[in-house]
């Protein structure tokens, strides 16, 4: 639950601490802390060190899974066409992941967490009016949807895709949808008091993209994306008068 603090807008955010809401999400991962700390023998190496050949190699089987399972989907991409694509052996393939559900997930991890660094890359999250803060995420997500999502999002592809084939990723689906709920709720707070109702408009939200997504992928037109989000945005105006008022 939020908290007002000394730094707070009225509406329960707190500037003091903005990383609350927009820092990135933290996967555990071997060697992890709960406060996304790592110990020294799994520290990421230094900046200026060179990615391995193998990170390099695990990177490029990740490119081509992605693009391929947003072309093709998941059932009619295998493995040998994600080796063929990224030219990579199968051997090397078993060697970063021990199966295609394996794989599957990392490709949906890798998306998520590209997708949650282009939406926290926009400007508006040095906006200090809460109001002028959720103009600015609609003018930011309007402006990024045409190129992220012109392929398709892989979250909407997996969930309609493998729900009875694959409960491992049909339930990872539903714990990184039920995160971006968490994390766009503190933007909403802007204009509605109850968490409730600005979880409720954060999922609206989510549902929006993934419809607008599916329409442009019909079209093959990605311009409908940033369309279907003008015309939400448009008709939360019209209903939430504190959205709709004057700059």
């Amino acid at each position: 639950m939020p908290v007002q603090g000394a730094g707070g807008d009225g509406c329960g955010l707190d500037y003091t601490d903005r990383s609350v809401y927009y820092a990135p999400m933290m996967i555990r991962t071997p060697g992890s802390h709960e406060d996304g700390s790592r110990t020294a023998a799994s520290a990421e190496p230094a900046p200026s060190a060179r990615p391995s050949r193998g990170d390099a190699t695990r990177e490029k089987l990740l490119a081509s899974g992605h693009d391929l399972m947003l072309a093709r989907g998941y059932s009619a991409t295998s493995v040998d066409d994600i080796c063929s694509a990224s030219g990579v052996s199968k051997g090397s393939f078993y060697h970063f992941f021990d199966s295609k559900e394996g794989f599957g997930l990392a490709v949906l991890e890798a998306f998520h967490r590209e997708g949650v660094e282009r939406v926290r890359a926009g400007g508006y999250v040095r906006i200090e009016d809460p109001v002028e803060r959720l103009r600015g995420f609609f003018d930011h997500l309007e402006a990024i949807a045409p190129e992220f999502w012109a392929e398709g999002c892989l979250l909407g592809t997996f969930a309609a895709e493998l729900g009875e084939t694959s409960p491992a990723i049909h339930a990872r689906v539903a714990e990184l949808f039920d995160e971006l709920v968490a994390r766009l709720t503190p933007v909403f707070l802007a204009v509605v008091l109850d968490e409730e109702e600005a979880a409720a408009l954060a999922e609206e939200t989510l549902v929006v993209i993934e419809g607008a997504v599916i329409m442009a992928r019909a079209h093959d037109d990605p311009a409908r994306i940033a369309t279907g989000i003008r015309r939400y945005r448009i008709s939360l105006e019209a209903r939430i008068p504190e959205l709709s008022r004057a700059s």
